[in-house]
């Protein structure tokens, strides 16, 4: 499959997924939209824990991986796609993971030159590629903006996370980011704390695409290094993730 992607120069859609900002359930979300992918596509889907500082996809996936991006740094500019795909490790879920570096320190080596060099090459080894993102509008995210497919944006239901969701989409405007490219989470939206959708959508003025219960089963997955799309799929955040995931699959 490696020799025919590199023959037909195959290239992966790239999903960024985004906080509004810290606790809104970014990596949650990545993750199990990511085993999802795999699960609905039947095709090759790797996760990419861009989040240096936070590295939080590896602690979900209940994983030690062997590599993350700091390990490959030195060799980053005579790495060929056979020894990229080495570097992954492989969740029992079937997905691959490129984690963040497991110290936080090492974020300050890596530049955005070498963020932009692993995404193309992961593109080429892969369907589809999760990027789990810090939760804000760093350079590097937005220097990778122009390679994305879709951008899956997460906030709650909050003022700091709504104004933030309302900076995002304004900044993104003014990027030219094609808005059918961006899919808008509402987390923990069943949450009773004097917001309603209807204002959070008139305060943002666009629609929010999708609504993801909060629930107990989320932090339990976490805390057993079960992701929840595997343990209970019909639960109703895996449904929410369900839809996410469709919208992703559908675009040709």
């Amino acid at each position: 499959m490696l020799m025919e992607r590199r023959k037909n120069k195959y290239i992966a859609k790239k999903i960024m997924v985004l906080g509004t900002k810290g606790g809104v359930g970014k990596s949650f979300i990545a993750v199990n939209l990511a085993i999802d992918l795999y699960k609905q596509s039947k095709n090759d889907v790797i996760l990419f824990d861009m989040d240096y500082r936070s590295a939080d996809d590896a602690t979900i996936l209940n994983i030690v991986p062997q590599k993350t991006i700091y390990d490959i740094l030195p060799v980053i500019d005579r790495l060929d796609l056979d020894l990229m795909e080495g570097s992954l490790t492989t969740h029992a879920s079937g997905i691959k993971l490129l984690p963040a570096p497991i110290n936080s320190i090492e974020a300050e080596y890596i530049s955005n030159e070498q963020t932009i060099r692993t995404i193309d090459m992961l593109a080429e080894i892969s369907d589809y590629v999760v990027i789990d993102t810090p939760a804000y509008f760093s350079e590097g995210v937005i220097s990778i903006l122009e390679k994305i497919s879709f951008m899956v944006i997460i906030a709650t239901m909050d003022v700091l996370s709504i104004k933030n969701l309302k900076e995002s989409l304004y900044l993104l405007k003014q990027l030219r980011f094609p808005r059918n490219r961006i899919i808008l989470i509402l987390n923990r939206a069943n949450s009773k704390v004097g917001l309603t959708i209807d204002e959070i959508e008139n305060n943002i003025m666009e629609k929010i695409d999708i609504t993801v219960p909060s629930d107990r089963l989320v932090p339990l997955s976490i805390n057993k290094g079960v992701p929840l799309i595997i343990e209970i799929p019909k639960s109703f955040v895996s449904q929410g993730i369900n839809k996410i995931t469709e919208i992703i699959i559908k675009e040709k």
